[in-house]
C-alpha cells in the first residue's frame, strides 16, 4: 500500500511539471486515489469474523441472556453471521473503519406478569445505538460505552417474541472512549459487551453501598419502582467484624425512588484500603404483596476517599502509585471475560502499584471487582464530551448516573476524574526526552493527579529490547522524580504496549523489563538504569534538500546569465529553456518537500496530534515511513504550484506558458525552508519568509495583487495546516476536561 501511495505521488509531481492548465485537476483524481489507498479498506469478512474472540457472557437472573449467532452488516454491507457479545473492532488487528454497524436477531422474551416491566441491559456498546422491536424504533442514541438500561415494556406490546434491531454508529476519531485519540487501534466495537432481557417487578432494590458516619457504620439500600402497601426490608451482613449481622426494617409505601438508611455499630463492617482490601457480603431482600426481590454485593467501608484534589487515609495523605489502563485485553478487546480482567489487576499489583487510572471510559464490574479484591483504587476517565456530541447533554448525563450507580459500591472506586481530583494527562517522548524527571517536575506537587503517557516516535522501528531499555529508564527516572516533586497521585505509563505507546507488559502480557525496574524501584528505591541508545543524526536525508538547493544555485550561476536571474527575470528565461526552469523547479521541489517532511523530526508530537484526523493507519504509515511523509508534501506542493499558475494564468488573460516559467522560477523561495533542518525555529516564520521571497521576486512579472493571488494559494494551506499540527502537539501539556453531570 505504502509502496503504491508513493508511486503515485512521485508520478503526480513529475508530471506536473509539464505545463498544461488542465494538470490541476487530472492531480484531483490521484489524490483522491491516495487518499482511498489509505483510508478505505473493505469491510470484514465472514471467515475472519468466525474467528472472534467472544467476551465473557453472564446471564443475569430473571432474566434470558442474548448472547450466540446473530447477523451483522457493516457499513451498509452484506449480512454475515457474528457472535455476540465480540468486540468486532479486533478484527485484521482493529485496522478496519467500522463507521455503522447493525444487528439483528429474532429474540425471545420472557413472559410477565402483572405490574412486572421488561428491560434490554447491554454492558457495552460502540457508540451511540439506535433500537428497534419489529421495525419500530424502541430508542435513539443510547449512549453505549457506558451500561444501557432501556425500558421495553411497551415496545414489545406483550410478545414473546420479535426481531431486534440494533443500529451502532461508532463515534468520530477524535472522540472514540476506544481508540486513544487515533495513536492506537480502535477498539470497543458493536455490541462486545453482555447484553440480556431482564424482567423487573413493579418495585425492586436497585443499589446497595456502605459509609461510615458519626461513629456508625451504614447500610443505604436504594429502591426504585411503586409500591401501594408498606414492605418488609431485611438485610444480612456476612463477613463482619463481630460474625453475620442480620435485622428487618419496614418500608412505608412509595413511588419512584427513596433510600432505607439501616445503622450498624461502628466497626462492624470492614474498612477497605489498598494495604488492607477486606471485604463482607451483604444482601437485602424486598417482601411487598407478590414480590419478592434479592440483591447481594461484596462492598467495605472504604477507608481511603478523594477530597479536594488529594488522596486521604485515615486521616493522612495517601501516596497513591499506578497505571493506565484502557478496557483493552487483546485479542479479545473491550469484551474482555472476568478471567483477563483478573489478570489485570493482579499484573498491577505484582509490580508493587496501588492504583489504576481508566483511561477513555468507564471501568466494567469485572474489573472494579477484580480491583476490590487485590487492593487497587480506581480513578476513571468518563467520555463525557463524546456522550455530549454523539448523544446528547440529556443521554450524556443519564449514561453518567448509569456508570456512576454501577461502580460506587465498589470501595476500590473512589472517583470519575473532575471533582474531587483532577488527572492530568502530559506525554512524555521516550525517544527524543532525555529524562522523565523535568516532565513530573513540572507538574509539582500540587493537588491533582499526574498521569504519564509514555510514547515512542521510533513507531516500532527499532528492536524491541531497545524500546524495552528507553521505557525501563523512563519508568525508573518518573517514579523518582515524583517521590522528589511530593507528586501524591501518580501513574507511570499505560499497562501494555499498543500502538505508538509504551507500556508496562507487552499486548501479549509477556513481562518487559519495565516491570522488574518498577517493582525494585517500589521495594527499594533503588533504579535500574539499562543502556539508553542515542538517536542517529539524520545527516543522509538532510544532505539530500541541501544537495538539491546546490544544484539549484548552480543553475541559477550558469556564466553569463546569472547576473540576470534576480536583476532580469526575463532576460534570464532568454538564456535558459523550459528544461532549466523545470529542472530549478524539481529540484526546489525536493527540496522543499524534505525539508517539510523533515519538521517531524524537530516536531516530534505534530504527527501524532493529527492522528484524530488522520486515523491511526494513516498515522503508522507516516509516521514510519520518511518517504511516504515526502511524497505527500511534493505531491501536495505541485498541486498548489499549478493550481496557482492557472490562477495567475486567467488573472493576466495571458497563456498558461507565460504565467508557469515566472512561476517556476519564483520556487527558489522554497529554499528559505532549509534553517528547519538545523534548528527547531517557528515553521510559521519559516512559511512566512518564504512566501515574502516569492511574493518580492513575482512583482517583476505581475502586479502587486496577482502576485499576491499565486502566494495565497500557494502558502496559505501549509501555513494552516502547520498551525493545525502545532495546536494539536501530544507533547503539551494538557489538562483532562472534568467529566459533568
Amino acid at each position: 500500500m505504502k509502496a503504491a501511495i508513493t508511486a503515485i505521488a512521485a508520478l503526480a509531481a513529475a508530471a506536473s511539471w509539464f505545463a498544461a492548465p488542465w494538470l490541476p485537476v487530472a492531480l484531483v483524481p490521484a489524490a483522491a486515489l491516495a487518499a482511498a489507498l489509505l483510508w478505505t479498506v473493505p469491510p470484514p469478512r465472514e471467515e475472519e469474523l468466525s474467528e472472534l474472540k467472544p467476551g465473557g457472557a453472564r446471564g443475569k437472573a430473571r432474566g434470558a441472556s442474548l448472547a450466540g449467532s446473530w447477523e451483522a452488516r457493516f457499513n451498509g454491507g452484506e449480512w454475515v453471521s457474528v457472535r455476540v457479545p465480540a468486540d468486532v473492532a479486533t478484527v485484521a488487528k482493529g485496522l478496519r473503519p467500522l463507521r455503522r454497524i447493525e444487528y439483528r436477531r429474532r429474540a425471545d422474551f420472557p413472559a410477565l406478569k402483572p405490574g412486572q416491566r421488561l428491560f434490554l441491559m447491554c454492558d457495552g456498546m460502540g457508540g451511540t445505538a439506535d433500537i428497534y422491536i419489529d421495525g419500530e424504533k424502541a430508542a435513539a442514541r443510547l449512549f453505549g460505552f457506558a451500561p444501557v438500561e432501556l425500558d421495553i415494556t411497551e415496545s414489545a406490546g406483550g410478545k414473546t417474541a420479535a426481531e431486534l434491531r440494533i443500529v451502532i454508529k461508532a463515534p468520530r476519531v477524535s472522540e472514540n472512549p476506544g481508540g486513544r485519540s487515533g495513536m492506537a487501534p480502535p477498539f470497543a466495537g458493536g455490541v462486545y459487551g453482555d447484553i440480556r432481557v431482564e424482567v423487573r417487578d413493579r418495585a425492586l432494590i436497585s443499589s446497595i453501598t456502605v459509609r461510615s458516619e458519626g461513629g456508625k457504620d451504614i447500610i443505604d439500600i436504594e429502591l426504585e419502582g411503586e409500591t401501594e402497601s408498606p414492605s418488609a426490608l431485611a438485610h444480612k451482613v456476612e463477613g463482619a467484624s463481630g460474625g453475620a449481622a442480620a435485622g428487618e426494617v419496614i418500608i412505608p409505601p412509595f413511588s419512584g425512588a427513596t433510600t432505607a438508611s439501616v445503622e450498624l455499630e461502628g466497626g462492624s463492617l470492614p474498612r477497605w484500603t489498598p494495604e488492607s482490601p477486606a471485604l463482607c457480603r451483604v444482601s437485602a431482600t424486598l417482601i411487598c404483596e407478590d414480590i419478592r426481590h434479592t440483591a447481594t454485593v461484596e462492598t467495605a467501608v472504604r477507608g481511603i476517599e478523594a477530597r479536594d484534589g488529594r488522596v486521604e487515609c485515615e486521616g493522612g495523605e495517601a501516596r497513591l502509585r499506578g497505571v493506565i489502563r484502557s478496557a483493552n485485553y487483546p485479542p479479545y478487546g473491550a469484551g474482555a471475560p472476568a478471567w483477563a480482567c483478573a489478570n489485570d489487576a493482579r499484573s498491577i499489583k505484582e509490580m508493587g502499584l496501588n492504583a489504576v487510572y481508566c483511561d477513555g471510559m468507564p471501568p466494567g464490574e469485572d474489573f472494579l471487582s477484580a480491583c476490590d479484591r487485590a487492593g487497587l483504587c480506581v480513578i476513571s476517565d468518563f467520555p463525557w464530551e463524546a456522550a455530549r456530541r454523539s448523544a446528547g447533554e440529556e443521554e450524556a448525563k443519564a449514561a453518567r448516573k448509569r456508570a456512576g450507580r454501577a461502580a460506587r459500591s465498589h470501595p476500590s472506586f473512589l472517583c470519575f476524574t473532575g471533582e474531587p481530583l483532577n488527572v492530568e494527562t502530559a506525554r512524555f517522548d521516550l525517544w527524543r526526552d532525555g529524562a522523565a524527571r523535568e516532565t513530573v517536575e513540572a507538574f509539582g506537587g500540587g493537588p491533582g493527579a499526574l498521569a504519564l503517557d509514555f510514547i515512542d516516535t521510533r513507531c516500532g522501528r527499532d528492536d524491541r529490547r531497545l524500546r524495552e531499555m528507553r521505557k525501563t529508564s523512563a519508568d525508573a527516572s518518573a517514579l523518582k522524580a515524583a517521590d522528589s516533586a511530593g507528586v501524591s497521585v501518580f501513574f507511570v505509563g499505560s499497562l501494555f504496549t499498543w500502538g505508538i505507546s509504551q507500556g508496562a507488559l507487552s499486548i501479549n502480557r509477556q513481562k518487559k523489563s519495565s516491570v522488574e525496574a518498577i517493582k525494585e524501584y517500589l521495594r527499594s528505591g533503588g533504579m535500574l538504569e539499562p543502556a539508553r541508545p542515542a538517536p542517529p543524526p539524520n545527516l543522509p536525508l538532510r544532505a539530500v534538500p541541501i544537495l538539491a538547493v546546490v544544484f539549484a544555485l548552480a543553475l541559477i550561476a550558469y556564466p553569463a546569465s546569472r547576473e540576470f536571474f534576480f536583476a532580469a527575470p526575463q532576460v534570464f528565461m532568454c538564456f535558459h529553456g523550459p528544461l532549466t526552469a523545470a529542472a530549478l523547479a524539481a529540484a526546489m521541489l525536493v527540496a522543499f518537500s524534505f525539508s517539510a517532511a523533515l519538521l517531524t523530526e524537530w516536531n516530534r508530537g505534530w504527527l501524532p496530534g493529527a492522528a484524530p484526523s488522520l486515523g491511526f493507519r494513516v498515522l503508522l504509515a507516516l509516521q514510519n515511513s520518511f518517504i511516504l511523509r515526502a511524497g505527500v508534501a511534493a505531491s501536495a506542493q505541485a498541486y498548489l504550484f499549478f493550481a496557482g499558475a492557472v490562477a495567475l494564468s486567467v488573472a493576466e488573460g495571458a497563456p498558461f506558458s507565460q504565467t508557469a516559467w515566472p512561476a517556476m522560477l519564483s520556487t527558489f523561495s522554497w529554499a528559505a525552508i532549509l534553517p528547519l533542518l538545523f534548528v527547531p525555529i517557528e515553521p510559521l516564520l519559516v512559511v512566512a519568509a518564504s512566501a515574502a521571497l516569492g511574493f518580492i521576486y513575482l512583482l517583476w512579472f505581475f502586479p502587486a495583487p496577482v502576485a499576491a493571488l499565486y502566494i495565497v494559494i500557494q502558502w496559505l494551506p501549509w501555513a494552516v495546516l502547520f498551525l493545525h499540527l502545532k495546536k494539536g502537539d501530544i507533547f503539551r501539556r494538557k489538562r483532562r476536561r472534568p467529566s459533568r453531570g
